[in-house]
């Protein structure tokens, strides 16, 4: 499966960077799936899970409301103002 590069950044510094082969988050018009090559776009988030695949395996961080951006290049960065 292909992958592509995902970070998370907070107020505090980075809090995630790597290849990832999925990721779903909350919007605020509901859940949005991103795969590799994605449409660059830009969304806002609600207060949710950020559920991401690697390697495999799931991983989930519970992330306040922010802002997520697929780049040109393919990337994927969430900033959120608080991420645990």
């Amino acid at each position: 499966m292909s992958s592509f590069n995902f970070m998370i950044l907070t107020p505090t510094g980075p809090l995630f960077e790597g290849e990832v082969e999925s990721l779903v988050v909350e919007a605020t018009d509901g859940k949005l799936g991103v795969l590799a090559h994605h449409a660059p776009m830009v969304a806002s988030l609600a207060s949710g899970d950020i559920c991401i695949k690697q390697s495999g395996e799931e991983k989930t961080f519970a992330a306040d409301a922010g802002l997520l951006e697929v780049g040109s290049d393919g990337s994927v960065m969430i900033l959120a103002t608080a991420v645990s």
